[in-house]
């Protein structure tokens, strides 16, 4: 029988004998860098519900600012007296993102409820960290009220 080299290096491992070489890659995704802290389930829950809420923000944001500039877009249009068909056009596009509104600013609040709730109930796991810090201005913020942020 032939004999088995094994060879192990950081960045993989292979098995070889004269008949066939097999290549062992690390998985890059578990191993955690050196210096570097791994986050818990609960840290990484809170990050992706902190993000989630912060884009529905700059979400409802934009959607806002887009019916500010269709509603001056159209009030432009009538004082210049532009063609009626066109006005009608751009009335039924800002009825349409004045619509977009209401949903988000619902989207926006369950969104908020639901990192409440994470925060609440997960906040000894967490600790105190700046992820659970940010994640309390900006129920803060939304909110309106710092009771409801997870007792500031």
């Amino acid at each position: 029988t032939a004999p088995l080299h094994l060879v192990c290096s950081p960045f993989g491992s292979f098995i070889s004998s004269p008949i066939l070489t097999i290549w062992i890659r690390p998985n890059h995704f578990t191993m955690a860098s050196a210096g570097k802290q791994t986050e818990t389930q609960a840290e990484k829950q809170l990050r992706i519900k902190t993000g989630s809420l912060q884009r529905i923000k700059k979400e409802l944001a934009a959607y806002e600012q887009e019916v500010e500039q269709q509603a001056a877009k159209v009030q432009r249009m009538r004082d210049e007296q532009q063609d009626e068909y066109d006005i009608k056009k751009q009335t039924e596009v800002l009825a349409e993102s004045e619509m977009m509104v209401p949903n988000t600013k619902q989207r926006m609040m369950a969104a908020a409820d639901a990192l409440s709730a994470f925060v609440d109930s997960n906040e000894g796991e967490i600790g105190s960290s700046k992820k659970l810090a940010e994640a309390k201005a900006l129920l803060a913020e939304i909110l309106g009220d710092t009771g409801a942020a997870g007792g500031n």
